[in-house]
């Protein structure tokens, strides 16, 4: 944990980066949609982001996801992460718990939720249709989660595109409000 949270600093201070790192993954996994639903009371603030792309097996997340700087896009040209660290900006969140949960368009589903000092896991229920979601949890909160999670995918992402059509917008909602541009010159 202590090393993936200094690969998380080198981010710089902006807590909210791993919105950004979560949308380029979930764009990468070939989603047409991804969804944040973000729940700010009672003491605690919960990001959730579910996408519908490819999902990944266990042993993909054992072998890429669960290692730094390990990445399975290395070689691909139309893929944004390659060095094996953006998921872990997550840590800069500071969660007390993350849970993920996948499942594969071969079928294939798992979940595993994590305290948050990564020290103890405990399986949850897989998805039950493809694509793969984050959530992560923390005490505290002000009643502005919503609008930093929708300020940081509309700094960071507002123009992405989806993976398999560069012409169309990957589109990105946060509480059913829609976060994206259109790409056009004035």
């Amino acid at each position: 944990r202590e090393r993936a949270r200094q690969e998380a600093d080198r981010y710089g201070p902006d807590p909210w980066i791993f919105v950004r790192e979560l949308l380029q993954n979930s764009r990468d996994a070939g989603a047409t949609a991804v969804r944040f639903t973000v729940e700010d009371g009672g003491g605690r603030e919960v990001v959730r982001c579910t996408d519908d792309g490819e999902g990944m097996s266990f042993a993909h997340a054992k072998r890429y996801l669960f290692a730094l700087y390990a990445s399975s896009k290395e070689t691909s040209r139309n893929q944004a992460g390659k060095f094996g660290v953006g998921f872990w900006s997550i840590l800069r969140f500071e969660p007390d718990e993350i849970i993920i949960r996948c499942r594969t368009r071969a079928g294939e589903s798992w979940g595993l939720r994590f305290d948050g000092t990564l020290e103890h896991a405990v399986t949850v229920p897989g998805l039950t249709q493809s694509g793969t979601e984050i959530i992560v949890a923390r005490h505290g909160g002000d009643g502005r989660l919503e609008h930093r999670v929708y300020d940081a995918v509309w700094q960071s992402a507002r123009y992405l595109h989806r993976r398999d059509n560069v012409r169309e917008a990957l589109p990105i909602t946060i509480n059913g409000r829609r976060a994206n541009a259109e790409f056009a010159l004035e």
